[in-house]
């Protein structure tokens, strides 16, 4: 029993001096878990078409004018189908190991290694298992999973050309093909151009010159003009709203954003997000923890009690306040505001809590920054993440395309609680970092188990 103490001992102890190896274990594990999965969906329907190297170029090359742009997601998503489960489960090792480590380097902390570690596997483990299923496992991981943990690696270049890094040529190349990668999908170029066009106007009022900025926002506009000049993407609009949104045409501008922004809110605030209630929970409190202010500690318990109340604590609030319960009702499918409703209903009152919450976090967000530049990466992370998905309204897609569409703003929610975490650590006091190093631990387990439930039965009946 002393020896078997002994060697759990050194094990725990190599680990709080390689805080990288927690990441790198924890990717290794994540990819395996993926291994039991089925074939189907998209991934069935595409199987036959990739048997040779000639036809997945002849498949790719034909999409582009028929489908989409995706022209190098699309390539690795059939090149990973053609060689199997096994390269499906290293891809997923790789790309999850790509997010913790770009997560691990946009902290901005340097003294507590291991805990920021186990943050980082913690937030990976939040990552909603649904987001993976919508339209096929590979299909799924290499059009939203895989660009996106290399997009939040294209970000890194921004924080070391701020704090004037030496950035070595093999890295500078390997940060323009994450961001080419990235950007390729739709959603994360809207990120990426984001966060990119902020980083070189702040640089440029500041006067420092960064090339390597420039060359990567140049990069992140021909995605972009790239996406808007593909044929495919204007072919499947059309053939999208007979199928799935008929009365698409009828909305206008305004229509479309707002059902864009208040499902969104919806999504974060009133569907029991772990992730949104995590990252309102830790602030929350370190609101608490940095100020002693009545009115700043009010409003930042806001978020965390709405999430909680239309959330786990749903039933509860059935039973207490019956009607207060109809906000977190399901957003109307023409949107908060809707001609049927007459600009009555509940769907005012909806859009105005939510909206208020979302107010009430951004506050949170101001008060734990102390400095601009923190404080801009902060609120750009937010706006193109929530704009991410508030895009999608744009394509009459955006209820067939399911919850997938949520996932590029999970992963801005990641570098956000980040970098909010990691600034706010050191008024954590040491008794407190132990229990958050067991409420991590616990996420990690069961978000484990959550998967392994996902892919034992997701396709299996």
């Amino acid at each position: 029993m002393k020896l078997s103490s002994a060697k759990t001992q050194k094990v725990l102890s190599y680990f709080r001096t390689h805080p990288e190896l927690i990441l790198a274990v924890t990717a290794f594990i994540y990819g395996l878990m993926f291994l039991p999965a089925i074939i189907i969906q998209d991934d069935l329907k595409f199987v036959s078409s990739v048997d040779t190297i000639k036809n997945t170029l002849k498949l790719v090359y034909s999409q582009y004018y028929t489908w989409s742009s995706r022209v190098i997601i699309n390539l690795v998503w059939y090149l990973v189908l053609k060689f199997g489960k096994i390269a499906w489960a290293l891809y997923m090792a790789v790309s999850a190991y790509v997010l913790l480590r770009a997560l691990r380097m946009l902290s901005v902390d340097s003294d507590n290694s291991t805990l920021i570690s186990w943050f980082c596997a913690a937030l990976l483990m939040m990552f909603p298992g649904v987001f993976f299923v919508t339209a096929g496992w590979i299909a799924t991981t290499t059009s939203y999973f895989g660009p996106q943990a290399f997009g939040v690696m294209a970000l890194v270049p921004i924080k070391k050309c701020l704090k004037r890094e030496k950035i070595s040529k093999w890295e500078w190349i390997f940060y323009c093909i994450c961001l080419i990668y990235a950007a390729n999908a739709e959603q994360m170029c809207v990120v990426l151009l984001g966060c990119y066009l902020t980083a070189a106007v702040y640089l440029f009022i500041r006067k420092k010159n960064m090339p390597m900025i420039w060359v990567l926002l140049v990069l992140t506009l021909a995605s972009f003009v790239f996406m808007l000049l593909c044929p495919g993407n204007w072919a499947r609009k059309d053939q999208e709203i007979i199928r799935w949104f008929p009365t698409y045409g009828m909305l206008n501008f305004v229509d479309k954003a707002e059902i864009g922004l208040t499902t969104t809110l919806h999504r974060m605030f009133a569907e029991g997000s772990l992730i949104v209630l995590c990252l309102c929970g830790m602030m929350a409190f370190l609101v608490w923890k940095r100020y002693q202010n009545f009115l700043f500690r009010c409003v930042s318990v806001v978020p965390v009690i709405v999430v909680l109340l239309f959330g786990p604590l749903k039933n509860v609030l059935d039973v207490i306040f019956p009607y207060a319960s109809y906000v977190g009702y399901d957003i109307d499918y023409y949107g908060a505001f809707s001609v049927g409703a007459g600009g009555v209903g509940v769907g005012r009152v909806q859009f105005v809590l939510l909206m208020f919450t979302a107010l009430c976090a951004a506050a949170e967000v101001f008060l734990l920054n102390d400095t601009v530049p923190g404080l801009l990466a902060d609120l750009v992370l937010i706006l193109t993440g929530v704009g991410s998905r508030v895009m999608m309204a744009f394509s009459p897609t955006v209820y067939m395309s399911n919850v997938r569409t949520y996932s590029t703003l999970a992963v801005c929610l990641f570098a956000l609680a980040m970098h909010i975490f990691s600034h706010n650590v050191s008024y954590v006091n040491e008794r407190e970092k132990k229990y958050a190093k067991y409420i991590m631990a616990g996420i990690i387990l069961f978000g484990f188990v959550d998967l392994a439930c996902l892919v034992a039965t997701y396709g299996h009946s």
